[in-house]
């Protein structure tokens, strides 16, 4: 839930930063939850 909350903010064009415990979960999070969103986003604009 947290990295929907971040993306919906980045998109509005608030600064977004995000902590994770590790760079393996900061990885995770980031490609899991970015990529598709963004893929959809960029199509339906």
């Amino acid at each position: 839930m947290g990295a929907g909350i971040a993306e919906v903010c980045a998109r509005a064009g608030l600064r977004v930063v995000v902590i994770e415990v590790t760079e393996a979960a900061l990885e995770s999070g980031r490609t899991r939850s970015w990529a598709p969103s963004t893929a959809r986003w960029r199509r339906t604009g």
